[in-house]
């Protein structure tokens, strides 16, 4: 992680911070992950963990920072090298049940030129079509928590009926240490059943179409010393899943896992 400072000595000083990037993202934004603002006083550490928190965006391939002037007002010079944060792709397949399928999507990890990531991708086969839609904000109302709101739509023509579900979600992540995370979240989903061959047509009216409604609270714990290919550490997930009638669910129940 290259990073440097270009001054001889550390003395108390008033700083200005300015930003030389040729990318696309918001100074605004990059002046919300700094540890210290215009006029603060200068610190070594803040300035590290200002650099850190660029980094931790993913948008930038290089940070470095240096200190210009003299005297009791100086400036922080912070140089940024941006990365391709916009991506397309298609993927072909085949399944035994839904035959020929291809997935087509685009993803944009700084939308908004705010550090969003947001993506969207459609799947159509023979027999499904599935869409979704996702946006995902690491820095939810400016605080370090990850906020995540996600639509989908399902279409499968299975043996007997024609399923299709639709369904919403919204999302708040907190990070504790670096090794656990709490997430809490509303989820809304409607299931219906097409083309059900029932004797009593309003049977059919009334079971064909399922809405369910809950919150959900998780909580992890993960101290892997690798994501892909770990050698140590410990992972753990649990959740409970809660819907009633109030939340506007027609299904009431507790679930854990």
């Amino acid at each position: 992680m290259p990073f440097c400072f270009d001054f001889s000595r550390v003395s108390l000083f008033k700083t200005e911070v300015r930003f030389e990037s040729s990318g696309r993202t918001k100074e605004r934004f990059l002046k919300s992950r700094l540890q210290l603002a215009a006029g603060d006083e200068f610190s070594t550490r803040e300035v590290r963990a200002s650099v850190r928190a660029l980094y931790r965006t993913g948008l930038f391939s290089e940070v470095r920072s240096r200190v210009e002037g003299e005297g009791e007002q100086r400036t922080l010079v912070v140089e940024l090298e941006e990365q391709e944060s916009r991506e397309v792709y298609f993927e072909p397949g085949f399944g035994s049940y839904e035959l020929f399928r291809g997935t087509v999507g685009a993803r944009d990890r700084n939308m908004f030129q705010s550090g969003i990531d947001g993506s969207a991708e459609v799947m159509v086969a023979v027999r499904a079509l599935s869409a979704s839609i996702r946006l995902s904000d690491p820095w939810f109302l400016n605080e370090q928590v990850i906020g995540d709101i996600q639509v989908d739509f399902e279409r499968r023509q299975e043996p007997s009926f024609l399923r299709e579900n639709r369904g919403v979600g919204a999302y708040i992540t907190k990070e504790w240490s670096g090794v656990m995370a709490t997430t809490f979240g509303y989820q809304f989903g409607r299931s219906e059943a097409k083309d059900v061959k029932v004797v009593d047509d309003d049977v059919a009216d009334a079971q064909n179409i399922v809405n369910v409604a809950g919150l959900t609270l998780s909580q992890r714990f993960d101290d892997r010393d690798a994501l892909f290919a770990p050698t140590r550490g410990l992972f753990m997930n649990a959740s409970v899943q809660l819907a009633a009638e109030g939340l506007g669910s027609e299904l009431e129940f507790v679930r854990g896992k």
